[in-house]
């Protein structure tokens, strides 16, 4: 499926449902966006409509979920979106949402995204993709992606990503108190 141009999606597709980790229900409507967008999370609630450009700077990790924040602008538990975008390799999206959770239709996966995402068909765009080569090691430790010293063996959680040629993700999980 790997395309060297980017790609968007044709038309809007919405996905409704109750918040993962909060009371409440939220609507999500994705859109196409221009080359070069990226994944902008857009808080249709808030004055303003605050966008949130899916940026490392702008990532905050808490409580084993990831939320995008841009000044006074949040939305949390984001992965689940960006796991669906990454898999069926979309470059430019506007994910517009009207409260500060991602709804999780079916309970905490990434189908119900992929699904939406996929029905309104992908097209590419003109321009390639802007691919990241991982020429060396990169460690990152803690919850707030400090860089990783010595404390690698202390920390709750880390991740490591080497070169290679591919892509091959290995995964862990291990919650010592179980």
């Amino acid at each position: 499926m790997s395309s060297l141009r980017q790609r968007t999606i044709r038309t809007t597709a919405t996905v409704s449902g109750p918040l993962l980790h909060a009371s409440g229900s939220g609507t999500v409507v994705f859109s196409p966006a221009p080359e070069d967008t990226g994944w902008v999370f857009i808080r249709s609630d808030l004055p303003g409509n605050p966008q949130i450009p899916c940026r490392p700077e702008n990532v905050d990790v808490r409580h084993r979920w990831t939320t995008v924040r841009r000044g006074e602008a949040s939305v949390s538990v984001v992965e689940h979106v960006l796991a669906a975008c990454r898999g069926l390799e979309i470059d430019n999206l506007l994910i517009s949402v009207d409260t500060d959770g991602i709804p999780m239709p079916d309970g905490g996966s990434a189908k119900p995204f992929v699904d939406a995402l996929s029905g309104v068909g992908i097209i590419c765009q003109a321009k390639p993709r802007n691919l990241l080569t991982i020429d060396r090691p990169v460690f990152v430790a803690g919850s707030r992606g400090d860089p990783m010293t010595e404390k690698i063996a202390s920390s709750q959680s880390y991740i490591v990503a080497l070169p290679g040629n591919g892509f091959e993700v290995i995964y862990v999980l291990e919650y010592p108190n179980t």
